[in-house]
Protein backbone atom coordinates (compact mmCIF):
# COMPACT_ATOMS: atom_id res chain seq x y z
CA UNK A 1 0.00 0.00 0.00
CA UNK A 2 2.66 2.46 0.93
CA UNK A 3 4.20 1.71 -2.55
CA UNK A 4 1.10 3.52 -4.07
CA UNK A 5 -0.16 5.68 -1.26
CA UNK A 6 3.63 7.15 0.19
CA UNK A 7 1.48 9.18 2.28
CA UNK A 8 -0.87 6.97 3.83
CA UNK A 9 -0.80 6.18 7.55
CA UNK A 10 -0.98 2.94 8.78
CA UNK A 11 -3.08 2.50 11.89
CA UNK A 12 -2.19 -0.66 14.35
CA UNK A 13 -4.33 -1.01 17.72
CA UNK A 14 -3.50 -3.98 19.79
CA UNK A 15 -5.40 -4.38 23.14
CA UNK A 16 -2.95 -3.15 25.90
CA UNK A 17 -3.25 -5.94 28.90
CA UNK A 18 -1.42 -6.95 32.29
CA UNK A 19 -1.50 -9.98 34.36
CA UNK A 20 -0.72 -10.67 37.27
CA UNK A 21 0.18 -14.62 38.94
CA UNK A 22 -2.32 -16.37 41.19
CA UNK A 23 0.10 -16.17 44.40
CA UNK A 24 -1.21 -19.48 45.92
CA UNK A 25 0.06 -21.46 42.62
CA UNK A 26 3.30 -21.65 42.41
CA UNK A 27 4.70 -20.64 38.90
CA UNK A 28 1.42 -18.53 37.62
CA UNK A 29 3.64 -15.03 38.14
CA UNK A 30 5.42 -16.17 35.24
CA UNK A 31 2.78 -17.20 33.47
CA UNK A 32 1.21 -14.37 33.47
CA UNK A 33 4.31 -12.48 32.75
CA UNK A 34 4.54 -14.55 29.38
CA UNK A 35 0.87 -13.61 28.53
CA UNK A 36 1.16 -10.36 29.13
CA UNK A 37 4.09 -10.32 26.98
CA UNK A 38 2.73 -11.45 24.08
CA UNK A 39 0.37 -8.51 23.31
CA UNK A 40 3.48 -7.41 21.43
CA UNK A 41 3.76 -9.70 19.18
CA UNK A 42 1.52 -8.44 16.44
CA UNK A 43 4.11 -5.34 16.79
CA UNK A 44 6.49 -6.91 16.75
CA UNK A 45 5.60 -9.05 13.34
CA UNK A 46 4.90 -5.82 11.37
CA UNK A 47 8.24 -3.64 12.95
CA UNK A 48 10.12 -7.35 11.52
CA UNK A 49 11.53 -7.90 15.52
CA UNK A 50 9.22 -11.39 15.18
CA UNK A 51 9.40 -13.81 12.60
CA UNK A 52 11.16 -11.46 10.29
CA UNK A 53 10.72 -13.85 7.55
CA UNK A 54 7.15 -12.66 7.32
CA UNK A 55 8.61 -9.16 5.90
CA UNK A 56 7.75 -6.88 8.38
CA UNK A 57 9.80 -3.78 8.70
CA UNK A 58 10.05 -0.55 11.00
CA UNK A 59 8.81 1.62 8.59
CA UNK A 60 5.48 -0.35 8.48
CA UNK A 61 5.14 0.65 12.38
CA UNK A 62 3.56 4.01 11.93
CA UNK A 63 0.84 4.57 14.47
CA UNK A 64 0.04 2.26 17.57
CA UNK A 65 -3.54 2.38 18.52
CA UNK A 66 -4.01 1.04 22.05
CA UNK A 67 -7.51 -0.51 23.32
CA UNK A 68 -7.92 -0.13 27.06
CA UNK A 69 -10.76 -1.16 29.18
CA UNK A 70 -11.98 -1.61 32.68
CA UNK A 71 -11.16 -5.29 32.53
CA UNK A 72 -7.38 -5.31 30.45
CA UNK A 73 -6.02 -6.12 33.69
CA UNK A 74 -6.94 -9.12 35.48
CA UNK A 75 -5.34 -12.33 37.72
CA UNK A 76 -4.38 -15.11 35.40
CA UNK A 77 -7.35 -17.50 34.90
CA UNK A 78 -9.64 -15.55 37.08
CA UNK A 79 -10.97 -12.53 37.98
CA UNK A 80 -10.30 -8.56 36.74
CA UNK A 81 -8.02 -6.40 39.08
CA UNK A 82 -10.17 -3.66 40.39
CA UNK A 83 -8.10 0.18 40.41
CA UNK A 84 -7.88 -0.07 44.39
CA UNK A 85 -5.66 -3.44 43.85
CA UNK A 86 -2.13 -2.66 44.43
CA UNK A 87 -1.38 -4.76 41.16
CA UNK A 88 -3.23 -2.84 39.58
CA UNK A 89 -0.75 -1.09 36.62
CA UNK A 90 -1.48 2.36 35.90
CA UNK A 91 -1.99 3.27 32.58
CA UNK A 92 0.63 5.91 32.39
CA UNK A 93 2.71 3.10 32.91
CA UNK A 94 1.45 0.79 30.70
CA UNK A 95 1.71 3.40 27.80
CA UNK A 96 5.14 4.31 28.79
CA UNK A 97 6.21 0.55 28.20
CA UNK A 98 5.03 0.84 24.86
CA UNK A 99 6.58 4.40 24.04
CA UNK A 100 9.94 2.58 25.24
CA UNK A 101 9.60 -0.10 23.29
CA UNK A 102 8.69 1.28 20.01
CA UNK A 103 9.21 5.23 19.88
CA UNK A 104 6.12 5.64 17.55
CA UNK A 105 3.08 8.26 18.25
CA UNK A 106 0.22 6.08 19.81
CA UNK A 107 -3.32 7.37 20.71
CA UNK A 108 -6.14 5.35 22.68
CA UNK A 109 -7.65 3.57 20.05
CA UNK A 110 -10.72 2.00 22.03
CA UNK A 111 -12.05 2.70 25.79
CA UNK A 112 -15.41 3.21 27.81
CA UNK A 113 -17.19 1.40 29.93
CA UNK A 114 -20.92 0.37 30.87
CA UNK A 115 -23.68 2.31 33.69
CA UNK A 116 -22.73 4.75 36.09
CA UNK A 117 -18.84 4.25 35.59
CA UNK A 118 -18.57 5.89 32.19
CA UNK A 119 -17.88 9.33 33.00
CA UNK A 120 -15.63 8.44 35.85
CA UNK A 121 -14.20 5.73 33.97
CA UNK A 122 -12.99 8.38 30.88
CA UNK A 123 -11.94 10.79 33.55
CA UNK A 124 -9.36 8.48 34.75
CA UNK A 125 -8.04 7.71 31.10
CA UNK A 126 -8.02 11.03 30.46
CA UNK A 127 -6.32 12.04 33.79
CA UNK A 128 -3.41 8.81 32.63
CA UNK A 129 -3.14 10.50 29.17
CA UNK A 130 -2.60 13.85 30.45
CA UNK A 131 0.12 12.27 32.90
CA UNK A 132 1.80 10.71 29.83
CA UNK A 133 1.60 13.65 27.97
CA UNK A 134 3.44 15.35 30.69
CA UNK A 135 6.13 12.69 30.57
CA UNK A 136 6.49 13.57 26.85
CA UNK A 137 4.98 10.00 25.55
CA UNK A 138 3.06 11.08 22.29
CA UNK A 139 -0.30 10.06 23.01
CA UNK A 140 -2.12 12.11 20.33
CA UNK A 141 -5.70 11.21 21.18
CA UNK A 142 -8.50 8.88 22.70
CA UNK A 143 -11.40 7.10 21.08
CA UNK A 144 -14.23 6.79 22.82
CA UNK A 145 -16.02 3.73 22.26
CA UNK A 146 -18.97 2.90 21.66
CA UNK A 147 -20.75 6.00 20.88
CA UNK A 148 -23.77 4.70 20.88
CA UNK A 149 -25.76 2.09 23.38
CA UNK A 150 -26.03 -1.26 21.42
CA UNK A 151 -27.30 -4.71 21.93
CA UNK A 152 -24.95 -7.46 24.05
CA UNK A 153 -23.01 -9.54 21.75
CA UNK A 154 -23.72 -12.87 23.10
CA UNK A 155 -27.11 -12.25 25.00
CA UNK A 156 -28.79 -9.36 23.06
CA UNK A 157 -29.37 -7.24 26.17
CA UNK A 158 -29.39 -3.40 26.13
CA UNK A 159 -25.98 -2.42 26.92
CA UNK A 160 -25.83 0.90 28.51
CA UNK A 161 -22.17 1.84 27.15
CA UNK A 162 -22.38 4.65 24.99
CA UNK A 163 -22.53 8.22 25.04
CA UNK A 164 -26.04 8.18 22.97
CA UNK A 165 -29.09 5.59 23.81
CA UNK A 166 -31.20 3.78 20.86
CA UNK A 167 -33.55 5.73 18.83
CA UNK A 168 -36.88 6.70 20.32
CA UNK A 169 -40.20 6.76 17.56
CA UNK A 170 -39.25 10.30 17.30
CA UNK A 171 -35.90 9.42 15.72
CA UNK A 172 -34.49 11.12 18.89
CA UNK A 173 -31.55 9.43 20.58
CA UNK A 174 -31.32 10.21 24.51
CA UNK A 175 -27.59 11.70 25.65
CA UNK A 176 -25.69 10.22 28.75
CA UNK A 177 -25.16 13.46 30.52
CA UNK A 178 -22.43 12.94 32.46
CA UNK A 179 -20.10 11.29 30.07
CA UNK A 180 -21.27 14.47 27.90
CA UNK A 181 -19.71 16.57 30.65
CA UNK A 182 -16.83 15.12 31.35
CA UNK A 183 -16.15 14.66 27.05
CA UNK A 184 -16.24 18.58 26.60
CA UNK A 185 -14.47 19.17 30.02
CA UNK A 186 -11.60 17.10 28.95
CA UNK A 187 -11.35 19.03 25.99
CA UNK A 188 -11.41 22.15 26.82
CA UNK A 189 -8.37 20.92 29.51
CA UNK A 190 -6.28 19.12 26.10
CA UNK A 191 -6.93 22.27 24.38
CA UNK A 192 -5.51 24.48 27.08
CA UNK A 193 -2.39 22.30 26.71
CA UNK A 194 -1.54 21.27 23.28
CA UNK A 195 2.07 22.98 23.82
CA UNK A 196 3.50 19.24 24.57
CA UNK A 197 7.17 18.12 22.58
CA UNK A 198 7.64 14.46 21.41
CA UNK A 199 10.83 12.62 19.81
CA UNK A 200 9.57 10.07 17.87
CA UNK A 201 11.93 8.38 15.42
CA UNK A 202 12.43 9.59 12.53
CA UNK A 203 11.22 6.39 10.34
CA UNK A 204 8.26 8.49 8.23
CA UNK A 205 6.50 11.80 8.76
CA UNK A 206 5.57 12.64 12.17
CA UNK A 207 2.42 12.91 12.90
CA UNK A 208 0.73 16.25 13.06
CA UNK A 209 -3.51 17.17 14.05
CA UNK A 210 -4.67 20.59 13.45
CA UNK A 211 -6.17 22.28 16.33
CA UNK A 212 -8.77 20.47 18.65
CA UNK A 213 -12.46 20.36 17.03
CA UNK A 214 -15.28 21.05 18.93
CA UNK A 215 -17.58 18.62 20.34
CA UNK A 216 -21.04 18.38 18.71
CA UNK A 217 -23.54 16.74 20.78
CA UNK A 218 -26.53 16.15 17.93
CA UNK A 219 -29.42 13.33 19.22
CA UNK A 220 -30.80 13.08 16.05
CA UNK A 221 -30.77 9.49 13.95
CA UNK A 222 -29.78 9.03 10.30
CA UNK A 223 -32.58 9.18 7.95
CA UNK A 224 -32.95 5.14 7.35
CA UNK A 225 -32.01 4.20 11.01
CA UNK A 226 -34.90 1.65 12.83
CA UNK A 227 -36.12 3.30 15.70
CA UNK A 228 -36.34 1.35 19.01
CA UNK A 229 -40.04 1.96 19.76
CA UNK A 230 -39.66 1.55 23.81
CA UNK A 231 -36.38 1.48 25.25
CA UNK A 232 -35.50 1.22 28.12
CA UNK A 233 -34.37 4.26 30.29
CA UNK A 234 -30.76 5.08 30.12
CA UNK A 235 -28.97 4.36 33.95
CA UNK A 236 -27.95 6.96 36.15
CA UNK A 237 -30.13 9.80 34.14
CA UNK A 238 -29.88 11.19 30.98
CA UNK A 239 -31.01 14.01 29.25
CA UNK A 240 -32.55 14.91 25.92
CA UNK A 241 -30.94 17.48 23.12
Amino acid sequence: MLNEIPDARLIAPEPLIHIVGDPDIPGDETEAKMYTDAQYQAWDMLSGRLSPELGGKPEYLDILGVNFYDRNQWVHNSEPLSRSDPRYRPLREMLKSVWLRYRRPMFISETGTEDCARAEWFNYVCDEVFAALAERIPVRGICLYPIVNHPGWDDDRHCHNGLFDYANTEGHREIYSPLAEALKAQQQRFAANNGFIYECEERRLNLSFSSPVGLCLSAASTSNEPVCASSPGIFCGGTNY
